[in-house]
């Protein structure tokens, strides 16, 4: 306790100092804050697919419907992956999104998107839900589930739709067991150019508000198994063998090309473009990060090299009264702990308050954020004692008297 004590004491003695430094080292945590969330919450969208990404393939997405005929669209010319795999030489496996034509027999005058996926990608993605669960994998097929975004038609969890690939057909039950956020980030990507492709390009922020129309997203399997066609459309990433060459990977792009209009890119491209993106923003705020940390450590040691030699005599009675010399080196240890404190509830504070008032700053808590703060923390605290501590066992009691 007494340390504790003396250690609150001496740093009272010091309040523009001691302030300076907790405003600096707020500021280098609230940045890096800033910074490691950034790049976090850009990798969780990288991340489901990144052996994809980072594979030797193409990636593409189709405007409209793949076909072998494009100039006849029919149910006959629509091609789903294994059609396009079967025509690709060196292409081992892909996964896609589909569209299908789909109405609601009840009343044919609501229009709606449909999107429907391959298993793999069901199970490596879950979007955000604001009620229900997402599509199950290994349930039964033969019944038809889907998610639902926010929509004007009253549909909820719980509702069952009877949907039909024709207005006159016998349709077919659907129950909808989620509902999307509205903004969620889903797989499928609606209309897209081929300038600036990265993982994002896989992704569509879907929401109602802007979209105007409602989407429904279902499994590619479950209606199959009802017996609607559908056709690889709004994005898909293709594997090739490693030894495919940079030719085959060309003419590939080049025969997806003939099955529609749409964004095609070697998957190089988007690993490429996807990586600079993940670190862009470490990029633009390292350097801040590095400035203001050099004058944390200045000032931090400064002060703490003042504090030590304004103190020495202190200590030399603190050594008097029954603690060893050495130990004097702990006051300064906890001052700064104290310091370090005192930051880390201001950058909480800090970060809480961007959060409520401004939408453009996100900050995620993740493991990532955690041993980023530790490693500068150590750093500080190690920074800080080097002074002090060179200064106390340089120096003895008798030596202290004796100026």
């Amino acid at each position: 306790m007494i340390y504790l004590k003396t250690a609150w004491m001496m740093l009272k003695k010091n309040p523009i100092t001691n302030f300076l430094t907790v405003l600096q080292m707020t500021v280098v945590l609230c940045v890096c804050a800033v910074m490691v969330s950034a790049v976090t919450i850009r990798y969780q969208y990288y991340a489901p697919f990144r052996d994809y990404f980072a594979s030797n393939g193409v990636f593409a997405c189709y405007n409209t419907y793949a076909s072998s005929d494009p100039d006849v669209l029919s149910v006959e010319t629509l091609m789903e992956t294994e059609d396009i795999l079967g025509a690709l030489d060196g292409a081992t496996d892909m996964i896609s999104c589909y569209g299908a034509a789909l109405f609601d027999l009840d009343n044919l005058n609501q229009d709606f998107r449909v999107i429907s996926y391959d298993k793999e990608i069901l199970e490596r993605y879950t979007p955000q839900l604001q009620a229900g669960r997402w599509l199950e994998t290994n349930g039964d097929q033969t019944r038809v589930e889907a998610v639902v975004s926010e929509n004007a038609y009253g549909w909820k969890v719980g509702d069952v739709l009877t949907l039909g690939d024709t207005p006159d057909s016998d349709g077919f039950s659907v129950e909808i067991v989620g509902m999307l956020e509205n903004s969620a980030r889903i797989v499928g990507n609606f209309s897209l150019g081929d300038v600036g492709l990265d993982f994002n390009s896989f992704y569509n922020y879907y929401s109602f508000d802007v979209e105007e129309i409602p989407v429904l997203l279902f499994s590619h399997e479950g209606l199959k198994a009802a017996g609607v066609p559908q056709a690889v459309r709004y994005g898909s990433l293709i594997r090739f063998s490693d030894a495919a060459s940079q030719a085959e990977i060309d003419a590939a792009i080049a025969q997806l090309g003939n099955y529609g209009d749409g964004a095609f890119a070697p998957m190089s491209q988007i690993q490429e473009s996807s990586i600079a993106y993940l670190f862009e923003q470490i990029e633009r705020l390292l350097p801040i990060v590095v400035i203001v940390f050099l004058l944390v450590v200045v000032s931090s040691v400064s002060g703490s090299a003042l504090s030590t030699r304004k103190h020495l005599h202190h200590y030399v009675i603190y050594t008097i009264s029954g603690l060893p010399w050495n130990r004097c080196v702990c006051i300064n240890l906890i001052q700064t702990m104290f310091l370090l404190a005192i930051s880390t509830g201001l950058t909480a504070l800090s970060l809480m308050a961007l959060q409520r008032f401004t939408d453009t700053v996100e900050i995620l808590l993740s493991g990532w954020l955690v041993g980023v703060f530790g490693v500068i923390d150590v750093m500080y605290v190690l920074v800080s004692m080097a002074m002090p501590a060179a200064m106390i066992w340089r120096h003895t009691p008798k030596e202290v008297l004796n100026r």
